[in-house]
């Protein structure tokens, strides 16, 4: 072997020595401790369900659904899945973007709708156009799910089809 064949051969074995993990002695050093770093972003996915609708919203700062409340309609299904870092706040909020009125040009008042929930964290309350109604409330991620059913403060059910469309917004407060 000529002597530019060994001193290649020497660089190549110097470099790749440190890189086996093998000290002097012959013994493999091993690593003390490993570590890991976990970015964790904001996250929320937010699903309402009614009798003739389901929509879905997701976002890293909030989740909004626009839907369509109709009085007539069933219990509103409402699903969802927020990922926050720590134990931050978290609120449902539903508000109508106007008083309800019926095929025929009727008006309701939005003012007389009140709301019954049921779920972990849900709230009962009263709708309103001027300001958002929080209907739940939760602290930290997790999935939650619950229902929401609208009626009629003076007890008396409204014939016709009024309707009204409501904003559900699911945000860290």
């Amino acid at each position: 072997m000529n002597r530019i064949g060994i001193v290649t051969l020497a660089s190549f074995f110097l470099l790749l020595f440190p890189l086996t993990g093998l000290s002097q002695s012959g013994s493999m050093d091993l690593p003390h401790s490993v570590g890991l770093s976990v970015d964790l972003k904001e996250w929320f996915v937010l699903e309402i369900s009614t009798d003739s609708e389901t929509s879905t919203s997701q976002g890293n700062s909030m989740a909004g659904v626009s839907s369509t409340f109709k009085l007539e309609d069933g219990p509103i299904q409402i699903r969802a899945f927020v990922s926050v870092v720590g134990s931050q706040t978290i609120e449902l909020r539903v508000q109508a973007l106007g008083d309800l009125v019926d095929s025929q040009g009727n008006i309701f008042p939005v003012s007389e709708i009140a709301l019954k929930s049921a779920g972990e964290g849900f709230h009962s309350g009263s709708l309103s156009k001027s300001q958002p109604t929080m209907i739940a409330r939760w602290v930290g991620s997790g999935f939650r799910q619950g229902t929401v059913q609208y009626y009629a403060l003076n007890g008396q059910a409204q014939t016709g089809d009024f309707k009204q469309t409501v904003i559900y917004s699911l945000s860290a407060i």
